[in-house]
């Protein structure tokens, strides 16, 4: 719970913030960041699952009955991608939600401009504990990768009868081919659907981070020293 109010002196600041409120934009932040590994780890892409799927694709290939690129995307990429974002979503709303519920409880009507030099610093702080992007571009790093050796593998008979400036054109070449067949292209849009989910569920996090920091921080401005004392 929040420190009591009623202990409130000009002193308690942190960044133009009171202490007790920075304590509890704290929690809220460790506790999502907490909450979205977790997630992750469940419904997350990542090097492991993003291989097996790779691998499993190969071997329906091999059958001839691998799922077109555009099966895939509705089957399992973009399923996949939405549970992650959706279970995320819900963690952020629900501890924005409560962080919420813990500074402004029964203060009243929220009325007024916010002070937004109150709201940067808890602004930032919240911002922090949203995703970033660092385990899609390694993922992506990886998958680009395997394709380019690949596709030297696939370019060799090729490469052979041409110079050696246009070695790096042939394997290019082979790279986009590539992204034609299975396993590649399944894996390519396993990528992109991953991709796309995440920049709905930032954009979500920062459009409600936003909205609760103006809440939070016209509260502040609009609680009065008598409130305070």
């Amino acid at each position: 719970m929040m420190a009591d109010q009623r202990n409130y002196t000009e002193n308690d600041r942190t960044d133009g913030v009171p202490q007790a409120i920075t304590a509890e934009v704290d929690d809220t932040a460790r506790t999502l960041q907490s909450k979205l590994a977790t997630i992750n780890d469940s419904d997350g892409l990542n090097r492991k699952n993003l291989l097996d799927i790779h691998s499993g694709i190969r071997r329906l290939d091999r059958r001839s009955v691998a799922p077109t690129s555009g099966e895939f995307w509705e089957s399992t990429a973009r399923p996949m991608s939405r549970r992650w974002a959706a279970a995320s979503t819900e963690a952020i709303d629900t501890e924005l939600a409560g962080l919420l519920n813990v500074i402004i409880g029964d203060a009243g009507s929220i009325v007024g401009e916010p002070d937004r030099q109150i709201g940067a610093p808890i602004e930032k702080r919240l911002l922090e504990a949203l995703p970033d992007r660092s385990e899609l571009d390694a993922l992506g790093t990886l998958w680009q990768k395997r394709l380019r050796r690949a596709a030297m593998v696939a370019a060799l008979p090729a490469m052979v009868q041409r110079v050696a400036d246009d070695a790096s054109l042939v394997v290019s070449e082979y790279e986009m081919a590539l992204l034609d067949t299975p396993p590649w292209s399944q894996g390519d849009r396993l990528l992109s659907a991953y991709e796309l989910a995440h920049r709905e569920l930032v954009s979500h996090g920062r459009r409600s981070i936003a909205t609760s920091v103006v809440k939070i921080v016209t509260f502040i401005d609009q609680t009065t020293p008598t409130e305070r004392d």
